[in-house]
Formats: C-alpha cells, sequence, structure tokens
C-alpha cells in the first residue's frame, strides 16, 4: 500500500490534528502556505531516502505525522545549530503529544511508539544536519 503524502487532503488532515493537539511549533505553519507545505513536507524521513523508503517509514508511523509535518517545516525555514536541536527536540515532544493522545500507556504500542522516537530525535541530531537550511544569525 503506498501513503499518498504530498496531497491537499492529507496535509489539511494533519495540519487539523496539530490543532487538535496543540503541538509545540504551529507558529512556522503561519510562514508556508498549503502549497509550500505540500512541496516541502514528505513523511517520514529525509529527501535523501528512496521514495520507496519513506513512504515505508512513513505508514509504520503514521501516528507521528502531525509532528513530522511541523518538523519538516521547522527544517526547511532553518536556523542556526541551536534551532536544529531545538527542532529533534519539539519532533520528539510532539510525537509523544501523538502517542498519549492515541494510546494508554498500558498499551505495548505506547512504549513502542515511545522507543521509536527517541530513536527518531538521536538520529535526526546526528545524521539531520545536511537536510538543515543552516542560516547564522
Amino acid at each position: 500500500m503506498q501513503v499518498q503524502v504530498l496531497s491537499v487532503p492529507t496535509v489539511e488532515i494533519l495540519l487539523q490534528k496539530i490543532k487538535e493537539l496543540n503541538l509545540d511549533g504551529q507558529d512556522v505553519l503561519s510562514k508556508y502556505s498549503i502549497d509550500d507545505i505540500i512541496r516541502i513536507y514528505n513523511g517520514i524521513g529525509p529527501d535523501r531516502f528512496p521514495e520507496w523508503f519513506r513512504d515505508f517509514l512513513t505508514e509504520l508511523n503514521e501516528i507521528i505525522l502531525p509532528a513530522a509535518l511541523i518538523h519538516d517545516l521547522d527544517y526547511d525555514f532553518g536556523g542556526n545549530w541551536d534551532d536544529f536541536y531545538a527542532s529533534n527536540k519539539r519532533l520528539g515532544d510532539n510525537s509523544i503529544k501523538c502517542i498519549k493522545a492515541k494510546f494508554s500507556k498500558y498499551s505495548l504500542k505506547y512504549w513502542f511508539y515511545l522507543a521509536k522516537v527517541h530513536v527518531f530525535v538521536k538520529i535526526c541530531n546526528k545524521y539531520g544536519k545536511p537536510g538543515w537550511n543552516y542560516k547564522s544569525c
């Protein structure tokens, strides 16, 4: 099953979910039009991953897609290295909000997704700099 990441309905649903969950970093949304968001947002994984692999990761981690959208926009908007690490931390914090909204802490899925998010943040911190729009301040 192929995930259709770059579509208006998908992005609009994610924008609604971001507001419902009151995710951090929503201010970045106002800097982009819906067309810009569709162009920038690519689901889970960097642009340098093959599309089929990003589709696979996106489908496996559907629960954190609202957090991933903010993260993609953060990376596009960019900033200095402190902003880079703050963006990755926000990905983790927002993903946790998504997980808590979906699962009870008594569910194995809750703990499974928390562990995956921890790994994702570490991967972004270690390997995400090529995708960051660095701006010296």
